[in-house]
């Protein structure tokens, strides 16, 4: 059996790696690559998050929205019960003008 034993201990090839010509630099590359795409999927996960997501505040703004409908509303039939209060005693107070004992028959 014979064996190809090396000059120094720590000289021997790594697999992969070129024997007699220089090592290009894999590391720091992979590192790039691994970091520019972990950098490119968290902005295309935050984007996609905003873009599709609802507010957060939206539903707290649909329900002030309600109430204030509501309130807006409220005040409407007030105001058109007031009206038609001022139009029945005008009525009223032409109905006693021209015809003064018409609420006692």
């Amino acid at each position: 059996m014979s064996q190809v034993l090396h000059e120094k201990v720590g000289t021997s090839p790594r697999p992969g790696a070129e024997v007699g010509g220089a090592r290009r630099p894999r590391r720091p590359l992979t590192a790039a690559v691994v970091g520019l795409g972990l950098l490119l999927g968290t902005a295309a996960g935050w984007t996609a998050s905003m873009v599709f997501s609802p507010a957060p505040d939206a539903r707290s703004n649909a329900a002030q929205t309600a109430r204030w409908q509501g309130s807006a509303e409220w005040f409407a039939e007030q105001a058109e019960a007031r009206r038609w209060e001022t139009e029945r005693r005008r009525w009223e107070a032409q109905a006693d003008h021209f015809d003064p004992g018409w609420r006692d028959r």
